[in-house]
């Protein structure tokens, strides 16, 4: 018997935005992407559409035409959204800059709709600094959802670095990638660049979900 995962309306709802969010990174509509990787069309639509799960193993299918379009995503991401989600594993190159620009324009407001939804405030930022190169580069796009520093301060135990970089608010206003440390109830920050601890006095954090890479 093949395996689904059973999902309550409205996180079939949600599974199906995620599908249709990474396909839409490729810059092919639904009967494109069917055709080109063998996916049958009509499953592709009901995905979508959030009106039945897809089967491990088509999700698995999924991923590997994913993948050869230059995209990475976990599995976790598509079905629950956990993770930092969709990666580019090399910048695109088989669309003209203005294409490329309109599908990614696409995506950030697929994420910020996505995350509303669920009650939570979407951040995304564009890296201005090399701070956490080669993590993150100059004119990288990070996405992410705020965090308090009372959630920051549950998921931490203490003196233990947070294993993922959340956006922290930089001097310039902007949101940028740092690495975070607890100790008490005190947040610090380094990054790949300067390695001393910082007291971070803002109460926002933005926990990063996905990460858009430029060449």
């Amino acid at each position: 018997m093949k395996s689904r995962v059973r999902f309550s309306a409205d996180e079939l709802r949600h599974v199906g935005f995620r599908i249709r969010a990474v396909r839409i990174l490729t810059g092919f509509n639904q009967e494109e992407f069917s055709s080109k990787h063998d996916v049958p069309y009509i499953s592709l639509k009901n995905w979508e559409q959030g009106k039945f799960t897809p089967r491990s193993e088509s999700v698995a299918n999924y991923l590997k035409a994913i993948e050869s379009e230059g995209i990475q995503v976990d599995s976790d991401w598509l079905y629950f959204g956990r993770g930092p989600g969709p990666t580019y594993l090399t910048a695109p190159i088989k669309v003209n800059k203005q294409f490329s620009s309109s599908v990614l324009d696409k995506y950030i407001a697929l994420f910020k709709e996505e995350q509303i939804s669920f009650g939570l405030n979407p951040v995304v930022s564009q890296v201005d600094d090399e701070s956490m190169s080669p993590d993150f580069k100059i004119g990288d796009l990070v996405g992410g959802v705020f965090f308090s520093k009372q959630e920051i301060l549950r998921i931490a135990s203490q003196k233990q670095e947070i294993q993922r970089p959340f956006l922290i608010l930089s001097p310039n206003g902007t949101y940028s990638p740092r690495r975070l440390f607890v100790h008490n109830t005190q947040i610090f920050f380094n990054s790949n660049e300067d390695h001393y601890l910082r007291e971070y006095e803002h109460s926002l954090f933005g926990k990063i979900y996905w990460h858009h890479r430029v060449s």
